[in-house]
């Protein structure tokens, strides 16, 4: 995959060369441009991306490949001012896809601005529903575009929107799910409880871990997370251990090994061994930081450096709380619950 990824780059540049003037193979080339990026969001690939596909936004603001690629060279905290325009033009270009309606937001959810996020998912969720039922398939309440449409709900602090949101995919688990939809439930169940900070909703939102596949990562982390809050350490302990017998498990284990940790920093923490639980915490902030940007909700559903700015704030600590909580909005601008703690160390 990655050599025909090449060879395909390599064929657009020929032809964007022998045609400069192409619209049509200028924004492919841009597009075999970012998919050279293997290993995540590459700020150097991505503008030189841009640098190609501005030429035909410059020539033509209603090219609908330009608006989509854009966005993507632009959708993440540093570069989204400059996809703005895109992001508004688009949902006009296509207002028949509903894809084209979910990517405005990718700009949207890198500006913090959640307004805007849940209108944007409001429509691509509705029009992809419309062709559904159109087409007599099995909508989708589990997926993507309602992930996203939950996180700007919870963002703005619109709890009970939120768990609608989250009604239908639970409802969905309980049939016959796909598993994608197994994973979807599992991390929009965890924002739920997390971004809400509402850890006796682990009951309600409770499931036979069985059915979840991959989500159950999320829906272990999320009780064991749970437990500690609500000084249930033995829960805690418990789920901790359930899910770390998802790191035999290769395409998982660095990101169990990741959220296991943070459990039992807080665990140390909550033992006495203070010192060792916050640079234990400190270490997840690195691992962390050294990850490109998401493109989308982040997939570590508790950000190590919004936790860690919790439990300086815990102990007093409020310089030290300021520093990590402004230090995740670098990474999740606007975000609720570090805007709240930033608020709290003022």
């Amino acid at each position: 995959m990655l050599f025909r990824s090449f060879i395909y780059l390599d064929t657009m540049e020929a032809l964007h060369a022998k045609y400069p003037d192409d619209h049509e193979i200028t924004a492919f080339y841009g597009l075999a441009i970012l998919g050279s990026a293997h290993d995540g969001r590459d700020f150097a690939i991505y503008m030189r991306a841009a640098a190609e596909l501005f030429d035909v936004w410059n020539a033509n603001k209603e090219h609908p490949g330009a608006a989509h690629y854009l966005i993507h060279s632009f959708d993440d905290p540093i570069h989204a001012p400059l996809g703005l325009p895109m992001a508004r033009a688009y949902s006009k270009i296509a207002p028949a896809a509903a894809h084209a309606q979910h990517m405005t937001s990718h700009i949207f959810l890198a500006m913090g601005m959640w307004d805007d996020l849940v209108s944007a998912n409001i429509v691509a969720r509705d029009v992809q529903t419309n062709r559904q039922q159109e087409l007599d398939e099995k909508t989708t309440v589990c997926g993507h575009y309602p992930w996203w449409l939950e996180y700007g709900y919870l963002q703005q602090g619109d709890v009970k929107s939120a768990e609608q949101v989250l009604t239908n995919c639970k409802e969905r688990i309980e049939s016959s799910p796909t598993n994608g939809e197994k994973w979807h439930y599992g991390i929009m169940r965890a924002h739920f409880i997390i971004d809400s900070e509402n850890w006796a909703a682990i009951d309600t939102w409770e499931i036979d871990s069985d059915k979840l596949g991959w989500g159950a990562v999320d829906y272990y982390f999320t009780n064991a997370l749970a437990g500690i809050k609500t000084g249930n350490v033995i829960a805690a302990q418990e789920n901790l251990d359930s899910l770390m017998t998802y790191a035999e498990v290769p395409q998982r284990a660095e990101e169990v090994e990741h959220k296991s940790n943070q459990i039992k920093a807080l665990l140390l923490i909550e033992e006495g061994s203070t010192e060792a639980g916050i640079e234990m915490l400190k270490k997840e902030i690195d691992y962390e930081f050294s990850l490109p940007i998401e493109f989308g909700p982040p997939e570590i559903v508790k950000p190590s450096s919004e936790l860690l700015g919790e439990v300086y704030l815990e102990l007093g600590m409020l310089e030290e709380a300021n520093s990590a909580f402004e230090a995740q909005l670098t990474r999740t601008p606007k975000r609720y619950i570090s805007l709240s703690g930033l608020n709290e160390t003022n």
